[in-house]
């Protein structure tokens, strides 16, 4: 490597860390105020906790920043090289626009085979973790998950209010109950209980399975309303609880946890060998299952690794791109090059939701989802030709 070289990737270094990193606190932040950091002012989580959550955030998001974070990068310092005559100098003393381009190139490849691995290894493992930390968090204290004053709707069919947290205890606890109508729906018509007080324990199930876990509150002091589902609104049986006979409300931990009761782990929080597996064995499907549907299942397991891999090489798609750009543009302004490389990435992520939404197997989906690599390979390439004519 020469000189010339050691100092390009330096500097290229320099400025993809820092692109990426801006992204990265960007996105991390906004997925954390929408979550975890409310459940610590709320009191539900402990700081300690909030911080591990955050450091598992980053695998989740670093795959689809790292392609603007490069992007962004190789424009910056491309841009202000080939503005300050650095490229046409280099080309000028024998440089080919391939050598210069090689460093650039490898860091390409270093992007795509880090998230390779991100994809298929690293953020399934921290999407484990994290929701191993929340429910040991809820099994060290069950009444974590319930605030003070903030609704809690953590529970499908149910939504709980409590006016005070008392240790294990809650004061003041309004909880409205709805009948499921549907997969995922609940009627209008809720039954109203009101409780003076309710205490707050666990039943753990098995010990390495906390969605087996039930939360039970046990009810003081109040009263039951069963509202009319013909009348909207009317209140009939009341039913009081006793202070000695305490009414019980269970609440399945898997409905928190979101892991069981009606859900099933998402294909894309698999690892590779897991991908693997389930293309041979199926995901989601049900016995006595036709070939159509076996099928349809194979292609559904394909695609979600096709889709790993081309969102990671799609980081060295648009590094292919940038070099080009970055010697055409040949201007030392950060805004121009910036909003340039926000143009570029936002077309390719647009790009990637439009293949997506072709999910019909009839058409291999698997293998439409690198339409969007091909396209920005190939307009690279013909810029990168051009170039070298120049």
């Amino acid at each position: 490597m020469t000189l010339l070289h050691r100092h390009m990737l330096k500097e290229i270094l320099l400025a993809v860390a820092m692109a990426s990193g801006g992204f990265l606190f960007v996105t991390v932040a906004g997925n954390l105020l929408k979550g975890p950091l409310a459940s610590v002012l709320d009191g539900r989580l402990p700081w300690e906790t909030f911080f591990e959550l955050t450091v598992l955030l980053i695998p989740g998001v670093a795959p689809y920043v790292m392609p603007i974070g490069i992007l962004t990068g190789v424009l910056l310092v491309l841009g202000r090289m080939s503005a300050q005559n650095e490229i046409t100098a280099m080309r000028a003393a024998g440089m080919s626009l391939r050598r210069i381009a090689a460093p650039i190139v490898t860091i390409g490849l270093a992007g795509t085979a880090l998230a390779v691995f991100v994809n298929f290894q690293y953020a399934p493992w921290a999407n484990d973790r994290t929701k191993a930390i929340l429910a040991g968090s809820l099994r060290e204290n069950p009444i974590s998950f319930i605030a003070e004053k903030t609704p809690v709707t953590d529970f499908p069919g149910f939504l709980i209010y409590a006016e005070k947290r008392e240790g294990d205890s809650l004061r003041d606890v309004w909880i409205w109950r709805a009948e499921k109508t549907g997969k995922d729906d609940y009627g209008a018509d809720r039954d109203l209980i009101r409780a003076r007080s309710a205490s707050v324990s666990l039943n753990q199930g098995a010990p390495d399975d906390p969605s087996d876990d039930i939360l039970e509150l046990k009810l003081v002091g109040g009263v039951v309303e069963r509202r009319d589902a013909g009348s909207p609104g009317k209140a009939v049986e009341p039913l009081e609880i006793g202070g000695a006979e305490a009414g019980t409300l269970q609440l399945p931990l898997g409905k928190l946890l979101k892991n069981t009761g009606g859900y099933t782990k998402k294909l894309r929080w698999y690892t590779l060998p897991e991908l693997m597996r389930l293309r041979e064995t199926g995901y989601e499907l049900k016995p006595g299952a036709t070939a159509k549907e076996r099928y349809a299942n194979r292609i559904k397991v394909q695609l979600q690794i096709q889709t790993h891999l081309a969102g990671a090489f799609g980081i060295l798609s648009l590094t292919l791109l940038a070099i080009p750009l970055g010697i055409r543009v040949s201007r030392s302004e950060t805004f121009v090059n910036f909003g340039l490389a926000l143009a570029l990435a936002l077309t390719y992520y647009l790009l990637t939701v439009v293949v997506s939404w072709i999910q019909n197997p009839a058409f291999r989906p698997d293998l439409i989802v690198w339409i969007p690599n091909i396209i920005i390979q190939a307009v690279a390439i013909k810029l990168f030709l051009k170039a070298e004519k120049l």
